[in-house]
């Protein structure tokens, strides 16, 4: 009918087979689909099309954005041609490097909706606490649109146990919050008041998998001084200034015995 066409055999022949059924050849059933004269404009992710009108037999034309190159299906066919059907042959994307692997306990710095990724594009990779990067930290997508090298791992590294306890004391972490001790990580003793460390080294470092130092620490009573009341110090200042008053005496008895010596002496001689 007029605004239709015919998709599949124009005429279809009854023969006879050899086991002696009749049947209609070829097989094909014909339909009739209702006429296009226009396709619809193609959507490409990454890629501009410069196309003003999409006509039956029109060739389309796009260039794809910074860093990303034109790829079609068919490689011995560099063209996607608008046909009568509406649909567009060999239609063409723009492509970039794939989306990297992220492998346990790490992450990248990339969205979740990132599919393919432009030449010159530079991704880091990051591990999860308690764990260390082994391989490349950043990745390249480079002109092949092949990344510049393969995903880094994150290994387990070693943890420390838990931190020696410490009687009338305690103990914080840095950085906190402290889930895991790993390698490196640093707690601070302290005790509770009216106690004091045995020694002034506080820190301990979370090494290979050991604490350092692996001296003890405790917490030791602190020794109050006791002060003498008021009675005790009047007491024991008047025995001090009676002692000064004594020595100051005893030093003027000796001064005046020795000038009365001194003058019965002169007396007795000089005449």
């Amino acid at each position: 009918q007029s605004g239709y066409r015919l998709k599949g055999p124009l005429k279809k022949t009854c023969v006879r087979l050899n086991n002696g059924s009749l049947s209609w050849r070829p097989s094909d059933t014909p339909v009739c689909l209702e006429q296009v004269t226009d396709c619809l404009a193609p959507y490409i992710e990454d890629a501009n099309v410069h196309n003003k009108t999409y006509k039956t037999g029109d060739k389309l034309t796009v260039s794809c954005r910074d860093g990303f190159q034109t790829r079609y299906p068919d490689f011995d066919n560099m063209a996607s041609i608008c046909q009568d059907d509406g649909t567009w042959e060999n239609l063409p994307m723009c492509q970039g490097c794939l989306r990297p692997l992220v492998l346990p306990h790490s992450y990248v710095n990339i969205s979740d909706f990132d599919a393919s990724f432009p030449v010159g594009r530079v991704v880091s990779y990051q591990c999860f606490p308690g764990y260390k990067l082994e391989g490349a930290e950043y990745l390249e997508c480079m002109y092949n649109l092949i990344w510049s090298d393969e995903p880094p791992r994150c290994l387990d590294v070693e943890v420390c146990p838990l931190p020696p306890m410490v009687v009338h004391g305690d103990y914080i972490c840095h950085p906190q919050p402290c889930e895991r001790y790993i390698h490196g990580t640093v707690i601070e003793f302290y005790c509770d008041p009216g106690y004091m460390l045995s020694n002034d080294y506080k820190y301990f470092t979370c090494q290979s998998g050991e604490w350092f130092p692996s001296s003890p620490l405790y917490c030791e009573k602190t020794v109050e001084k006791s002060w003498p009341n008021s009675q005790d110090t009047m007491l024991t200042t008047w025995k001090i200034v009676a002692f000064t008053a004594s020595s100051v005496l005893l030093v003027l008895l000796l001064v005046i015995i020795a000038r009365s010596f001194q003058t019965k002496f002169k007396t007795h001689f000089l005449p």
